[in-house]
């Protein structure tokens, strides 16, 4: 496993676009890093679609495909080039073949094991699914092929799947090329050097490296906008906070898994059952109150932000991930969570039998997190009920002074 951490020299104008004008680098060239649909993958086409009536006032393109959701009764437009690039990238390994539309991959690869953790995953809505037989991979040693149906495939479909570390490159070449002849550094071998006397100031437009040799010089030849991109391991937290030193904002990191032994753990996103339980009682609130439903776009399906629900987080996680996560830690260890949220991990805590803490500063959120945990608990546990009791005198910070987390939770 390698991550790719996505840092950018601060923009010398107001907005990524008056940056890109002027010095032709500050965005992410998205369109061209879209996941495209594999063949037999492709979304239904419809030309001829009307304006779905739902969308008053919003610009329609009539060319764009669409999926109708029967259930909120609207179309639902998705781009035809592909879906948006995500933080997670799959690398095959050496003796993965590609055949059609089927993939030969060896045991180990990531792919591989990505879609057997995720079994068949539905795509286009059922509008648009035939009857769907089983999906699986062609041994590389022979056997019987068991082929999937055009609309249906593992969960590897969802992510850029790269043929080795060549095309790794060239994939995050393309993320931060933003014009056509650009000036960018590339130098991922260790063993290789760069002679960085020889460039000129802010004559960069971008630059990939490995941390392992990366150069504080960097910062000196990229222009402001500019994007490193730098590969390396997840400890690489040192080398990532010298680079915050030199100026540089982290933007976002991409996981790489390209390894057998790499361990990962397929989880689908939280379902409304899972983040709604418990909450039926709280005032509706918008995810993002940056957003609004007057606003073009604000009121179609997948406008997450802009939409009122009773658990109001943004980002809650699912419950299956911070079990996995739990399943290591000793189980009178207790659990501390300084950042609660929403309550999923207090969540996990339950299923997996731990004493957890939970300590959040949102008002809102504590409540959220009460009434799931509330909820959550009984369901798990009916009518033996969880206990909360402490034998712990509160702390008096006047009279005790600082109190040091490990004597709060007498840790040691």
């Amino acid at each position: 496993m390698k991550i790719v951490h996505i840092l950018r020299k601060p923009l010398s104008e107001g907005t990524v676009a008056d940056n890109v004008l002027k010095h032709g680098c500050g965005g992410l060239n998205i369109d061209a890093t879209r996941i495209t649909y594999e063949a037999g993958h492709e979304p239904p086409k419809d030309a001829n679609v009307d304006k779905p009536s739902s969308w008053e006032g919003e610009t329609y393109n009539g060319d764009q495909p669409y999926i109708l959701n029967s259930k909120l009764k609207t179309r639902q437009v998705y781009t035809a080039s592909g879906r948006f690039p995500a933080n997670l990238t799959l690398q095959h390994l050496e003796g993965c073949q590609q055949d059609g539309v089927y993939k030969v991959c060896v045991e180990g690869c990531p792919v591989r094991a990505l879609d057997e953790q995720s079994g068949v995953r539905p795509s286009w809505g059922v509008t648009h699914q035939p009857t769907r037989s089983g999906y699986g991979y062609r041994p590389v040693d022979g056997g019987t092929n068991v082929y999937r149906e055009p609309d249906t495939g593992g969960a590897s479909r969802f992510f850029k799947q790269a043929k080795d570390i060549h095309d790794l490159i060239e994939y995050l070449d393309t993320l931060i090329r933003p014009v056509e002849k650009p000036a960018l550094i590339v130098w991922t071998d260790p063993e290789d050097t760069v002679e960085w006397e020889g460039i000129k100031d802010a004559t960069a437009h971008g630059a990939i490296l490995s941390s392992a040799t990366v150069d504080d010089e960097v910062f000196r030849i990229l222009k402001p906008g500019g994007h490193l991109l730098l590969m390396g391991a997840p400890q690489d937290f040192k080398t990532i906070c010298r680079m915050e030193d030199l100026g540089f904002e982290v933007r976002d990191s991409i996981c790489v898994l390209d390894s057998p032994e790499d361990k990962f753990h397929y989880v689908p996103k939280a379902g409304k059952t899972e983040k709604e339980g418990g909450c039926w009682g709280l005032e509706p609130d918008q995810q993002d109150p940056s957003r609004s439903e007057d606003k073009v776009g604000g009121n179609r399906p997948h406008n997450r932000g802009a939409r009122k629900r009773q658990n109001s987080h943004p980002t809650v996680k699912p419950v299956a991930v911070m079990e996995a996560l739990l399943s290591d830690v000793p189980k009178d260890a207790p659990v501390v969570d300084p950042f609660m949220g929403s309550g999923t991990t207090m969540i996990a805590c339950l299923k997996t039998g731990h004493d957890g803490v939970g300590i959040e500063m949102n008002p809102k959120y504590l409540k959220i997190a009460d009434a799931r945990v509330r909820h959550w608990d009984h369901t798990h546990n009916g009518w033996v009920s969880t206990k909360i009791d402490s034998d712990a005198e509160p702390a008096n910070a006047e009279e005790d002074g600082e109190v040091s987390l490990s004597d709060f939770f007498r840790i040691g």
